[in-house]
């Protein structure tokens, strides 16, 4: 027995067994006292457990460095020269609600925010956030009209972030979905400048998928705890006794689940960034004991039980549940979802993969290679991504039969992804291939006119048509609405009823669509009126759909994201008028 577990042991047998461990019984995940394994002597979840990748150079130094060039190394950084991408040489941001200034001096990075010529309050930043498509950061208000105590005082997500590719500066809610922007006297009120309403404490949000921590604190969390297709339970009582000492923990599912917002980042992360212990759990015993590497949380304090035994998981690389679980551990975000359950924006992908046909044979990594990044989004379909498609469905490796599957010639350039992985979720930079694995239209998407792979490419097409398109090629018969309004559009083009539906998501899915397809260029008009949207998000991708179809940027002087409605509309107007008497650039045939 390790020296570490022959004290828990001694420890755990001399403390009496708490009550609050008997009031939970009912909880799978908390186990009693009893069911410590002291015959398991592995150990790869405590604090004590991680060394960091310094220690994994020594001998996967090829590995070291490619991660050391991937995206994740840098997910958060300390803020620096090196780290810092977003402008802060003075640069101001100039909105109809005021002004914000950044600034660095010193090394240090701040946001001044001004409202009508007043200081209104300042942010330091403390650390960053992404560097590949935007960089968002985290810091304190330093001054401001909030009382002592209050939680714009500690590190949370500031209001303003960097969009790298337009290379400015924008409020929050232009990077992610946050609802219809709200005005006061026909001005878009901007969180920071008028009201603080969204604050986003950085250990109980932002920390948990960007950093590298102890599995311990991050067990009871199903946000973080990973394994969706298993129930990792833990003994409780000693493990809670065990991590007291660092961070007070009381023997519960409750109390375990609140570590989370109660770490201290500089004391309980392994490392800033997404490092080897992230994936592999905590190394010591493998770097510095030459152990096994185990692929799944492994202590005489856990135990890993399955939910259906077609995914049980087991410790091995090879193991789809395994690997899938480990990168569920930060792919499992919170978000929208369209009618078939898939997810409106990206970090859900584990979520979306488990619902969807291949998750009980495809691994994560049988696409992704974990330790370099993979090509920009939006580009054409990577050759081994489709050649993975025949490892399981050998028929369709012959042209003709492929063919005849899916309905369409090989010169069409229809792929497998583009019917069975349609693009239609947000990403940082475009929206990109739901991970959501299934037939191209299901009777859900029917039911609410919702996103489906037919329509994506076919825009000009209407329910009714895909309906009947599908009956008679494959033999699917799905029930058009019969009432309702989504009745009353089953006849109109649906990529016309998407783009000017009340669904925030269908909107910009729609434009992004338009962008890609010959039916763009006929309705320009349609997706300039989208640059008025009132979601700050859906006026990004407007703005990106349009300079696609038109072939080059939009300056300030003919449009403002950030605009009061008043001004974007007279913008908007000028647009259409210019666009009525321009022809527009040749657009690609079809939308993928």
């Amino acid at each position: 027995m390790r020296p570490a577990y022959r004290i828990l042991f001694v420890l755990t047998c001399a403390i009496p067994f708490t009550p609050a461990v008997q009031r939970t019984p009912l909880d799978p995940r908390c186990l009693p006292d009893s069911a410590l394994d002291v015959r398991q002597t592995s150990s790869n979840i405590l604090p004590e457990d991680y060394v960091g990748p310094g220690a994994c150079i020594q001998c996967h130094r090829h590995k070291h460095e490619l991660w050391s060039a991937h995206p994740h190394s840098r997910m958060n950084q300390l803020p620096g020269p090196e780290s810092v991408v977003g402008d802060f040489a003075g640069h101001t941001l100039r909105l109809p609600a005021g002004n914000v200034t950044f600034t660095s001096e010193g090394g240090s990075y701040r946001m001044s925010v001004q409202r009508g010529g007043e200081h209104v309050r300042s942010y330091e930043v403390t650390r960053t956030v992404g560097s590949r498509f935007a960089q968002f950061y985290i810091g304190v208000q330093r001054d401001g009209p909030e009382p002592a105590g209050h939680a714009v005082y500690s590190e949370h997500m500031l209001p303003f972030a960097w969009w790298m590719s337009l290379g400015r500066w924008l409020p929050k809610p232009f990077f992610d979905a946050d609802g219809p922007e709200e005005l006061k006297d026909g001005i878009p009120l901007v969180e920071g400048i008028d009201h603080v309403r969204d604050i986003r404490p950085y250990n109980a949000v932002c920390m948990n998928c960007h950093n590298t921590f102890s599995y311990s604190y991050r067990i009871f969390d199903p946000m973080f705890a990973g394994f969706p297709d298993a129930t990792v339970g833990a003994v409780v009582g000693p493990l809670s006794r065990q991590l007291s000492a660092s961070v007070p923990v009381q023997p519960t599912a409750a109390s375990f689940k609140s570590l989370n917002g109660r770490l201290d980042p500089d004391r309980h992360l392994v490392t800033l960034g997404i490092s080897c212990e992230s994936c592999h759990f905590g190394c010591r015993e493998h770097a510095r004991e030459g152990g096994s590497v185990h692929f799944l949380p492994t202590s005489p304090l856990v135990r890993v039980a399955p939910r259906n035994h077609d995914k049980a998981p087991s410790d091995s690389r090879q193991d789809a549940a395994t690997i899938n679980g480990i990168c569920a551990q930060c792919h499992s975000g919170n978000t929208r979802l369209f009618a078939n359950g898939a997810a409106h924006a990206n970090s859900s992908e584990a979520y979306d993969f488990r619902r969807g046909s291949c998750s009980s044979q495809l691994r994560c990594v049988s696409c992704h290679e974990p330790h370099t990044a993979g090509p920009a989004p939006g580009g054409p379909d990577q050759p081994k991504h489709l050649a993975l498609c025949s490892t399981c469905h050998e028929a369709f490796r012959d042209p003709m039969r492929a063919a005849a599957h899916t309905g369409h010639p090989a010169s069409a350039g229809v792929t497998c992804l583009d019917c069975h992985m349609p693009r239609y979720t947000l990403g940082l930079e475009e929206v990109v291939r739901t991970h959501r694995i299934a037939v191209p239209v299901e009777q859900a998407m029917v039911t609410r006119a919702s996103a489906n792979a037919c329509n994506l490419c076919h825009l000009d097409r209407s329910l009714r048509w895909t309906t009947e398109a599908l009956e008679h090629r494959w033999g699917k018969k799905l029930e058009l609405p019969t009432e309702g309004s989504v009745a009353a559009d089953v006849d109109r083009p649906l990529g016309e009823v998407w783009l000017r539906g009340s669904e925030q998501a269908l909107r910009l899915v729609a434009g992004q669509a338009y962008a890609r397809s010959s039916a763009g260029k006929s309705n320009l008009p349609e997706l300039l009126n989208a640059l008025d949207d009132s979601e700050p998000i859906n006026r990004v991708f407007a703005q990106k759909a349009v300079e696609r179809l038109r072939g080059r940027k939009l300056q300030p002087d003919e449009y403002r994201l950030t605009a009061a409605p008043q001004e974007r509309r007279l913008q908007i107007d000028q647009l259409l008028q210019r666009v009525s008497t321009t022809a527009a650039p040749a657009l690609p045939s079809r939308a993928r």
